[in-house]
């Protein structure tokens, strides 16, 4: 299998080696060879996999991962994921996926991570959530 996930790379102010900028295509099995070189990241892939197949059951096409997760970090807390509601049934969609308040506290509990629809601004700034996503920030 040839991965295209890029090598991580380091900045000066983030501590953990993380991907370069932008968005990087990948299937869930990239993403499971790449960053789960750990008991806590193999709990954290299988919530996010869950995730992913209550999204898809819904017919949501795009998701995007960021976060520690998809970083160097030996031990991460969660993980995040934008994911676009263009196209998803919101009458199949899991009603956890509609708490969108800074802690998403049911969706951790559930998921073991945020899901957060792309329409939305990061903080309630002018920065829109794939923005956010695509940029290396701590």
């Amino acid at each position: 299998m040839v991965l295209v996930i890029p090598k991580l790379i380091s900045y000066p102010s983030v501590v953990d080696m993380v991907l370069p900028a932008g968005i990087h295509d990948s299937s869930l099995q990239e993403v499971k060879e790449v960053f789960t070189f750990s008991n806590r990241r193999e709990f954290l892939f299988d919530g996010l996999v869950e995730g992913v197949r209550a999204l898809s059951l819904a017919c949501c096409r795009s998701l995007y991962l960021k976060g520690s997760f998809v970083s160097s970090k030996p031990e991460p807390n969660d993980y995040d994921v934008a994911w676009d509601p263009e196209g998803t049934n919101f009458e199949v969609l899991d009603r956890v996926f509609s708490e969108i308040l800074p802690l998403r506290n049911s969706q951790k509990i559930k998921f073991r991570g945020e899901f957060i629809p792309t329409k939305m601004l990061h903080n309630n700034k002018d920065t829109g959530i794939l923005d956010f996503f695509s940029r290396n920030s701590k």
